[in-house]
């Protein structure tokens, strides 16, 4: 007669984060028949692997061992440059559970600014260390701030601007008509007042207003043959990138 409630063991290990060895999470101490074989159920444990289901014959004497090891999952993490984007690291695969930094260089060709990462989850936080637990798709996004400046015949103003949007001619910005809009001026080299391009508006403006910090590098002829002019507003030009005033 086969004896009956012979005890035999099911062994459950994961693999370790840090290296491919595996450790023991959990132990089963079930009884059977011997002799008969005997197919033990995986378990389910989130991100890891179910191994196959082994099958083996209880031994008479209780010395049945079977061992089920779940290796981790990996995930992809891809990384996408964006708008003023000139790199980003971190991309690659990564087991689950694991460590991973993300990060972005802003481009240094143009004025821009760091925004944030979009995609599979959003942040701005530019140096950005999540865990993985699934597969990743983000895109570095940055966005260029513009120096230009805005005639309005609203008010016979001539002012600048630092700022993401700029407005179009003929629009309203700012409650006032933009009667002409300049961009670029903070980096052209002007020679004389009749190289600028609002010089046909110079005798008619009466205030001249920064509204924003600038970092110009050139501000050469600017203010050139605004002589009709009672009031400057100048405090914000900021002068440390400037090579030619």
């Amino acid at each position: 007669t086969a004896k009956q409630d012979i005890p035999y063991v099911v062994r459950h290990y994961q693999q370790n984060l840090d290296d491919n060895n595996y450790t023991l999470v959990e132990t089963e101490n079930l009884v059977g028949e011997a002799d008969k074989q005997v197919s033990p159920a995986v378990k389910s444990y989130t991100g890891f692997k179910q191994p196959d289901v082994q099958t083996k014959v209880i031994a008479a004497y209780g010395s049945t061992i079977i061992e089920y090891k779940y290796p981790r999952e990996t995930y992809v993490i891809a990384l996408n440059k964006g708008t003023g984007i000139a790199s980003v690291s971190g991309a690659g695969t990564y087991k689950y559970g694991e460590s991973v930094t993300i990060d972005a260089t802003v481009s240094t060709t143009g004025d821009f600014n760091w925004v944030n990462w979009t995609g599979s989850f959003t942040t701005t936080t530019k140096k950005y260390t999540f865990t993985a637990t699934s597969n990743v798709t983000v895109t570095a996004n940055a966005q260029e701030t513009i120096t230009f400046a805005v005639y309005s015949a609203t008010d016979k103003s001539f002012r600048l601007y630092r700022s993401t949007t700029v407005p179009t001619a003929g629009s309203t910005y700012k409650g006032r008509t933009a009667t002409a809009v300049y961009k670029g001026i903070d980096k052209t080299n002007f020679t004389s007042y009749e190289e600028q391009p609002w010089a046909n508006y110079a005798l008619s403006v009466k205030k001249v207003v920064v509204e924003d910090v600038i970092y110009p590098t050139n501000t050469a002829w600017w203010f050139g043959d605004m002589r009709n002019c009672p009031s400057f507003t100048v405090g914000n030009i900021n002068m440390s990138k400037c090579i030619n005033a």
